[in-house]
């Protein structure tokens, strides 16, 4: 099991989501830069609920049991025994997803920001002045080491960019890749 902070906003993974039913085409929605490449991800809502255990997730649409089905759960961890333990805050309150909003950037972290390894076709991102190899240094005024797992939900994304030396701001719309 992949336990995720949800620092990406994530949600559910499955691989090779083609193989499952679907209530449209997946879309590209995200990356993550691997050792030596971009691994690029497809997300659409699933056309059935899934279960985690007991627990049903009402029409997952993203990757990865992250932040989306973890906040709904107390986790302890018991590294002495190597064994985690999951247990619902409430059982009664649906596990629903929020819709999967993306800028459509792929990062490599570096010391100070995030290097742009690809950019995802047809995304704010795309549509902008923003290159492979700028490295974002700011998001909303914030140094990115310094912005935290939670992101502000607004409609658009402030950015600060240094590309060889020189600094340019840029501001992208955040949109909804799945509703």
């Amino acid at each position: 099991m992949l336990i995720d902070s949800g620092a990406a906003l994530s949600g559910f993974s499955v691989n090779h989501i083609n193989r499952f039913e679907t209530t449209a085409d997946p879309v590209a929605s995200g990356a993550s830069f691997r050792l030596n490449h971009v691994e690029r991800r497809s997300s659409a809502r699933l056309s059935e609920n899934a279960r985690f255990g007991p627990n049903e997730l009402v029409t997952p649409g993203s990757e990865l049991i992250g932040g989306e089905v973890m906040r709904h759960f107390v986790w302890t961890f018991d590294q002495r025994n190597e064994r985690v333990r999951i247990e619902r805050i409430d059982p009664d309150a649906p596990i629903t997803f929020e819709p999967v909003v993306s800028h459509g950037m792929v990062f490599q972290p570096e010391p100070n920001g995030f290097r742009v390894a690809d950019i995802l076709p047809d995304t704010p991102a795309s549509r902008v002045d923003i290159r492979q190899g700028d490295l974002i240094t700011h998001f909303h005024g914030t140094p990115v080491g310094e912005r935290g797992c939670n992101p502000p939900e607004e409609d658009l994304l402030p950015l600060t960019i240094d590309r060889d030396g020189a600094v340019i701001e840029r501001v992208l719309d955040m949109f909804a890749i799945v509703d």
